[in-house]
């Protein structure tokens, strides 16, 4: 670069990551700064920190950036455009695929940018928010079974709940519209007390969920509880519901539980202890002992599966070796068989070292390198 191609990339790019860096990032002036650059005078070399980690090079980051910054401002178009152009260059750059799947979904095509956002599910990278999105694309499209699975299973990540807050109230909403009145009452209260704690403003969006919610309670001629007080017991609470949710599901769907069950909206006393009636199955119908998933199905024909347990119920096993040069790991089971693939994002920090017991749920995944149906751990926590 000439002395000033240098002096306007260097100041354009300080300016960028200290408006990404607010908690609001202004996304325009982001977008402004950033197409100052030219990203071909720009390095796509690695960069590394002093550990031996590598990041993002800086062309790679300005792809990610001024992508990220066009959808935001809802310039879909060229968000998707810029997204592709970085692909060209840095392929299977999953926040690129990302921003190329929101902005098609966004910009109209939303079949096809779900499908694309479906597509990286499986990727080790594809991170709670990931999730969510997908989560809030499902919804959209008018499958909000579907939704309030991936949701459910999204809100289980260690990140801060104020991080979440926008999806605690899709999940309360998905939940009025699904029955659950007593689901998005304990979430709607949880996004309140979040906010009051923040010193945010309750948006008028909030308040109106907070109605619809009150009026669901009226209409089945319920009272709303009485929930806990304070913002890490409601939180706990919440976590309680879903995993109560999740467990009754998955009991149904091995063929353990018993009838249809009425959901979170039936339960008696207050406490997060107090019994929960079981749900029916999330995601699909109930299943008989006819109807199965393909991997459920390789496990009961005793085959060559990559797990040999139904996915229904918590299983147990230990954390094997951690390669820091990888995003994951595997865990061996107590009950034998092959190892269970997990994210080193899905494992809470305790639980990050190799010999640590661990419990676990089971999700449908696929083993891309061995091309079939899989598994791998979710909801990880230590025994």
């Amino acid at each position: 670069m000439s002395a000033d191609e240098l002096l306007v990339a260097r100041v354009a790019q300080a300016v960028v990551k200290l408006a990404k860096g607010q908690t609001q990032p202004p996304w325009e002036v982001v977008a402004e700064w950033a197409a100052m650059i030219n990203p071909t005078r720009l390095s796509d070399r690695k960069r590394s920190t002093g550990d031996g980690k590598t990041f993002m090079s800086e062309r790679e980051e300005w792809f990610v950036g001024l992508a990220r910054a066009l959808m935001e401002t809802g310039r879909y178009s060229e968000a998707r455009c810029v997204a592709q152009d970085g692909l060209k260059q840095f392929p299977g750059e999953i926040f690129l695929l990302r921003t190329s799947a929101l902005a098609l979904f966004h910009g109209g095509d939303c079949e096809a940018g779900a499908a694309e956002m479906r597509s990286l599910r499986h990727l080790p990278r594809f991170d709670w928010y990931m999730k969510a999105e997908l989560a809030e694309m499902e919804s959209r499209l008018g499958r909000e079974e579907e939704a309030y699975r991936l949701l459910g299973e999204a809100l289980e990540n260690r990140q801060d709940d104020k991080f979440k807050l926008h999806y605690f109230e899709v999940l309360a909403d998905l939940a009025l519209r699904l029955g659950k009145p007593a689901v998005a009452a304990a979430h709607v209260t949880l996004a309140v007390a979040i906010r009051a704690k923040e010193s945010w403003k309750k948006p008028v969006a909030l308040e109106e969920l907070e109605e619809r919610t009150r009026a669901a309670f009226e209409a089945g001629g319920e009272e709303w509880q009485a929930l806990p007080a304070d913002v890490r017991e409601l939180s706990r609470y919440c976590r309680d519901l879903r995993a109560g949710e999740k467990r009754s599901a998955g009991n149904i769907g091995a063929g353990v539980g018993g009838g249809g069950g009425a959901g979170l909206g039936s339960r008696t006393g207050s406490g997060p202890g107090d019994r929960i009636e079981k749900p029916p199955r999330l995601g699909g119908k109930e299943k008989s002992g006819a109807t199965t998933t393909g991997v459920e199905r390789e496990m009961a024909d005793g085959g060559a599966g990559p797990a040999t347990a139904a996915l229904g119920g918590r299983h147990a096993g230990t954390i094997m070796k951690i390669d820091p040069e990888r995003p994951f790991t595997f865990i061996k089971p107590d009950r034998g068989g092959e190892s269970v693939f997990v994210a080193l994002r899905d494992l809470p920090p305790e639980c990050a070292r190799a010999g640590v017991r661990v419990t676990f749920d089971l999700e449908e995944s696929f083993d891309r390198k061995k091309n079939r149906a899989s598994v791998r751990a979710a909801a990880v926590e230590a025994a």
